[in-house]
């Protein structure tokens, strides 16, 4: 009796094991949830909410996150009143996500145009890496009008 207890014992931590290690091998450390902007229409003299949903999927040690924004030379990106740290065309956020935290980061998008131009559509595109190694890839539009 004892040996066929601690062997269902044994298979139902196989079993759990198994179930926690199909489950996180499915889905990244780090995820994107959300990439979106709001209002995706924007005068020169507007500014739009850019929103990044993120998730670490990790329940056990938290992560480095970088987001790696590009964009036309005319587009720029700031937390609050203060821009991302820039290397050319690139504009970087450093994040450190704790196990299992969830969390939005908003950004603020402003774009301008040149000149004799009174409507274009730029793409910003998003790539994040997850402790140096590049996980994902959003892009969006962004259209910007003449005041």
């Amino acid at each position: 009796m004892r040996k066929l207890i601690l062997v269902i014992a044994v298979a139902a931590v196989l079993v759990v094991a198994g179930w926690y290690w199909l489950n996180m091998a499915t889905r990244p450390v780090v995820q994107v949830t959300s990439f979106s902007v709001n209002p995706s229409t924007i005068t020169s003299a507007q500014n739009a909410t850019l929103t990044v949903g993120l998730t670490n999927n990790d329940n056990v040690k938290g992560h480095g996150i970088v987001l790696v924004f590009s964009s036309h030379a005319l587009v720029s990106f700031y937390i609050g009143d203060q821009p991302l740290q820039r290397s050319g065309s690139d504009w970087r956020l450093a994040i450190n996500m704790l196990a299992s935290e969830s969390r939005t980061q908003v950004l603020t998008v402003r774009a301008g145009l040149e000149s004799g131009v009174s409507q274009i559509t730029y793409r910003i595109s998003m790539t994040a890496s997850v402790d140096g190694t590049q996980t994902e890839s959003k892009s969006l539009d962004l259209t910007v009008r003449a005041p």
